[in-house]
Parts: C-alpha cells; structure tokens; sequence
C-alpha cells in the first residue's frame, strides 16, 4: 500500500475514533456524573496506553526528526485544545435596566 495511501488512512481512522468519542462521552455523561465519566475514559486510556509504551521502550528506539518533533507537538497541542472544550467560559452580561 502507497504510504500516502496508508496516512489517508490512518487519519480516517483518528476522525472516526474522535467522532465517536464525543457520542460516548454525551451518552455517558446523562448516566453517570461528568468527573466518574472523565476518571474512568482517563484510567481506559492509561491502560490501553501501557502496552504500547512498553512495546516501544523495550525495542529500538525510532529517531525522529527536528521536524517530526515540531509537526507532533503542535498536533498534539490542538487535539488537546479541541478535547479540553476550545473554548473560554462564557462571562455573564451585566443587566441594563
């Protein structure tokens, strides 16, 4: 599979999993008290996570590139932005009377 291809892909993929999260998180959200909600997606992802860290600890470790590094932080910057609500809390208006 072309590597363009293969990236296409793999992008598809992370908008999937994203749009679907907020579906979960909406639904779970009129079960159970945000903070339970947000403890638990936070505790499944470390879980998940582990595995994968291991993997790559334990193997050869891959060099990135000074380029690679700056695309991922700022990647990596605004998935944060966009799941922590990207945007400041409304201020209430004063009244005019």
């Amino acid at each position: 599979m072309p590597e363009a291809r293969r990236t296409d892909l793999v992008l598809l993929l992370v908008a999937l999993v994203r749009g679907s999260s907020y579906l979960t998180a909406k639904t779970a959200t009129e079960a159970a008290p945000v903070l339970v909600v947000l403890f638990l997606r936070q505790l499944l992802s470390t879980l998940a996570g582990i595995p994968l860290v291991l993997a790559t600890t334990l193997g050869p470790r891959p060099r990135w590139t000074r380029e690679e590094g700056k695309v991922g932080a700022i990647l990596g910057l605004s998935q944060t932005a966009v799941s922590s609500g990207g945007s400041p809390p409304a201020v209430p208006r004063a009244r005019c009377n």
